[in-house]
């Protein structure tokens, strides 16, 4: 039996079972990878948690992980302050930036 068959057929109802990975860790997983430039983080706790996990599983990788320290918060100085257009995504079901202001990964389909 696997771990998690063991622990639901003993594990009183309703329980979790598996607890996936947070928002970070999971995009991380997902998105990142050789092709990727680099990942710039300007949280020290939310770098060292990267790090953690791409060390463990992405060794190769961990030099592209990269803390932000300047001043300036990193959206100001990447030119993001500008307001940028929204629209509905009946897709996505939410308000997102116009793709001009905006990159996400092409193989991700939410994202047109």
């Amino acid at each position: 039996m696997e771990p998690h068959s063991q622990k639901a057929e003993s594990a009183p109802s309703p329980s979790l079972i598996h607890q996936d990975l947070d928002l970070i860790v999971r995009t991380i997983r997902d998105f990142f990878s050789a092709d990727t430039e680099r990942v710039v983080v300007d949280s020290p706790r939310d770098h060292r948690r990267i790090t953690d996990f791409v060390r463990n599983f992405m060794p190769r990788l961990k030099s592209k992980i990269v803390l932000y320290a300047d001043k300036v918060p990193l959206f100001e100085q990447q030119g993001s302050k500008k307001k940028s257009p929204r629209r509905w995504s009946a897709e996505s079901g939410c308000v997102r930036a116009a793709p001009s202001s905006l990159s996400a990964p092409k193989r991700s389909p939410r994202w047109t």
